[in-house]
């Protein structure tokens, strides 16, 4: 499990297409989403604005907890501080969407988790990096400009806070969750069982 899908890990209702939809991905089914000019937008200047930020940070990296099968991807991460960025259309207002500060919970936990054993300098906060995107800039990436450049002017940088509380509830979500995935990938039920 990522960290983006802490959404459908928190959602009470497993009835919905959307829910079904995500579970049987994790079955293994094809993931049905499709890029398109927002995600791409976002992907191309991922490692742009990190770049503008520091270009000390280090990029994509990974951090797996097999114990309860969840593993993170984080944008970027220096000295204990991760970085998560978020790209948005110029035209709208910019607002930290209850998905996001669950996505940035949970790379703090694994992170503060993992630090030791993966020898990673001590967790010291998390930074959520939000920038506005114009028509010129998704054009650019969808061209894949390579002079199209961040304006550091726009960036909005936020701590986000640590959350022991919501922790301990996305824990019991995520072992149960992970317990009825490894028995329905041993073939052992669990497609239809609630959770």
């Amino acid at each position: 499990f990522g960290a983006s899908d802490t959404k459908h890990i928190m959602r009470d209702n497993h009835e919905t297409k959307t829910w079904k939809q995500w579970w049987s991905t994790k079955l293994g089914a094809p993931n049905p989403f499709t890029e398109n000019r927002y995600t791409r937008a976002g992907n191309y200047f991922e490692h742009a604005i990190l770049d503008a930020i520091d270009e000390g940070i280090t990029k994509d990296g990974q951090i797996i907890m097999e114990e309860h099968l969840i593993r993170v991807n984080y944008d970027g991460y220096k000295d204990g501080v991760i970085y998560e960025v978020k790209t948005y259309d110029a035209n709208n207002e910019w607002k930290v969407k209850k998905e996001y500060w669950q996505q940035c919970q949970v790379e703090m936990f694994v992170y503060k988790e993992m630090a030791k054993k993966w020898f990673l300098p001590p967790f010291n906060k998390l930074v959520l990096v939000s920038y506005p995107l114009y028509e010129e800039d998704y054009q650019a990436a969808d061209r894949n400009d390579p002079d199209h450049t961040v304006d550091p002017n726009r960036l909005n940088m936020e701590i986000i806070e640590y959350d022991e509380k919501f922790i301990k509830q996305y824990l019991k979500r995520v072992k149960k969750l992970s317990k009825k995935l490894r028995k329905a990938l041993k073939g052992e039920g669990g497609e239809d069982e609630k959770v």
